[in-house]
């Protein structure tokens, strides 16, 4: 598949060094590492993903770029602006380099702040589960009294083999002496009946293993295969700033994994499959394109919008727009055609941000808006698929 994308964008003039394949660490394998490869006929195909931590190498970097403590400030790249409830990330990186399958590749150490809070409250869950456990194993062998001193050394090394990176058991065993009944002679002395042995342990926090975790938190690695200097260069932050923009495309295609859209397909023919599919990337590029003039405007003229519960927002959504849409009429009177009820000022300010004049004209679009509203977001029942 990603052979044909690159074979079809060649035939527009676009260069495999022209873009940049974009995906999460599924990707991650010998055969697709092998298939973005340098080929024969063709040069790279580039892309960026992210490096999961079940490979070694990921654990490696991290672990060498904390010890080094040789950042590099990328700052933020988010548009929105930062909010109390929602802090905005601050990034740093580290670059170095990692073998994958007998080759060399990329990586970015990324450091996000706000990820690194997620992730410190992770650990210190963790760290109060794993004294728990411990807690509760050796409260259970406390109340066991052996009889002899090796059934308590016993005990003791079973507790001491439960290890967990954070915490251990340390401890003595501890001989308990029992009396017959009755007072002590007049010299004091007592008749022992038995002899008892009890394992007395205390938890041992790992604090080097802990100081490690905590340094580490926040760090993920991204893998590239694009060079850091020369005409196809990117950047640190170039690289971050493509991984963080796939979330805006699968925002997109959301709605299509939907059981409540993919259920109601109903299509005989693979062909017609392929045409459904065709005319949503069309409606999703309007979508789109009205999300973005209605931004970009708002933000030359510094101007905001009404949106969810009446708020003002700079930054307003094609969804959101056309909610403000949907109790309009379209009323038909030969080549006449009227909006009831009038436009209201709400209406009037989200079609001047679209750049559609308060005319006629403005009937139209809103009759498009409720079809994009049908076609994207209204389940599909048999008649409308078919």
């Amino acid at each position: 598949m990603l052979n044909r994308i690159s074979s079809c964008l060649a035939t527009e003039g676009i260069s495999e060094s022209a873009f940049t394949y974009i995906a999460d660490s599924a990707m991650v394998t010998k055969d697709n590492l092998e298939c973005l490869a340098p080929q024969d006929d063709r040069p790279p195909l580039y892309f960026v993903t992210r490096l999961p931590f079940s490979y070694d190498e990921a654990n490696r970097v991290v672990r060498e770029a904390v010890d080094k403590d040789q950042w590099q400030y990328i700052g933020q790249t988010a548009q929105t602006a930062s909010s109390k409830n929602r802090p905005t990330a601050t990034y740093r990186s580290h670059e170095t380099q990692v073998t994958l399958y007998k080759r060399s590749y990329r990586a970015l150490v990324i450091h996000s702040d706000a990820h690194d809070k997620r992730r410190q409250k992770r650990i210190n869950r963790e760290l109060n589960q794993s004294r728990d456990a411990h807690a509760t194993e050796l409260a259970a062998s406390a109340r066991t009294l052996f009889h002899c001193h090796a059934d308590a050394d016993a005990e003791l090394k079973r507790l001491q083999t439960i290890r967990s990176l954070y915490h251990r058991v340390e401890g003595r065993n501890e001989e308990r002496i029992f009396y017959e009944r009755g007072r002590p002679r007049k010299d004091g002395a007592r008749r022992v009946r038995g002899r008892r042995y009890a394992v007395d342990g205390t938890i041992e926090e790992n604090p080097e293993a802990t100081a490690q975790k905590r340094a580490e938190a926040g760090c993920f690695v991204l893998l590239g295969n694009r060079p850091s200097d020369g005409p196809d260069s990117q950047s640190a932050e170039q690289l971050l700033q493509s991984y963080k923009a796939q979330d805006g495309v699968e925002n997109n295609y959301r709605f299509l994994k939907d059981p409540l859209i993919v259920n109601d397909l109903f299509l005989k023919k693979p062909e017609r499959i392929e045409v459904l599919g065709m005319v949503l990337l069309l409606c999703i590029l309007i979508w789109n394109l009205m999300q973005r003039t209605m931004r970009l405007s708002l933000q030359n003229t510094k101007r905001t919008v009404e949106g969810w519960d009446g708020r003002k927002t700079s930054r307003p959504t094609t969804f959101m727009m056309i909610t403000k849409f949907t109790r309009l009429t379209v009323v038909h009177a030969g080549d006449v055609r009227v909006v009831k009820p009038k436009l209201n000022n709400v209406q009037r300010a989200y079609l001047q941000a679209l750049h559609v004049p308060d005319t006629q004209s403005s009937i139209a679009y809103a009759q498009l808006s409720v079809k994009l509203n049908a076609i994207i977001l209204a389940p599909f029942s048999r008649d409308a698929a078919c």
